[in-house]
């Protein structure tokens, strides 16, 4: 009796059926489900979000086409979004802006625009734009360095969306 009650137990589970999901951990999605959006990181996904006006993606796409990382590596492109971003009060982007401006990538040199740039983002604590800004500083003349602090005063100044 205690067999054939166990047996019964055993046919009546194996008749179940219980739904399991095949997950997929590299996204973490059902493989039933389709994702309905893109991964956060997919340069569209990224894109959008810099056209919407995020500083943060912004720079991020930016740093996407000075590395060519899944976009063709393009300086000005590179150079337009990090200008975006820098306009915004993004410290790194800033900086990167600035360096781009020290090598005359995607934008012309222009060692005070250079050091403006590093200066504001120094300002907001940033150690590595602080040493850039004081290297740049090292070859520019002092009229140069006046010309640079001037805009740096006067952009702090100016009132920002």
């Amino acid at each position: 009796m205690k067999y054939l009650w166990m047996l019964s137990i055993m046919l009546l589970m194996s008749s179940c059926v219980f739904p399991i999901q095949k997950i997929d951990t590299t996204t973490a999605v059902p493989v039933s489900q389709p994702a309905t959006r893109p991964p956060e990181n997919t340069v569209d996904a990224i894109r959008k979000a810099a056209e919407n006006g995020d500083a943060i993606a912004q720079k991020a796409l930016a740093t996407r086409y000075l590395k060519g990382d899944d976009v063709p590596q393009d300086y000005t492109e590179a150079a337009t979004w990090m200008r975006k971003s820098a306009e915004q009060g993004n410290a790194d982007a800033q900086n990167n802006l600035g360096i781009l401006y020290a090598q005359g990538k995607g934008v012309p040199q222009d060692h005070v625009f250079a050091y403006m740039w590093m200066s504001l983002s120094a300002a907001q604590a940033n150690q590595e734009a602080a040493q850039n800004r004081d290297n740049v500083s090292r070859i520019m003349p002092p009229a140069r360095i006046a010309e640079a602090k001037e805009l740096v005063k006067n952009w702090k100044t100016a009132a920002r969306p």
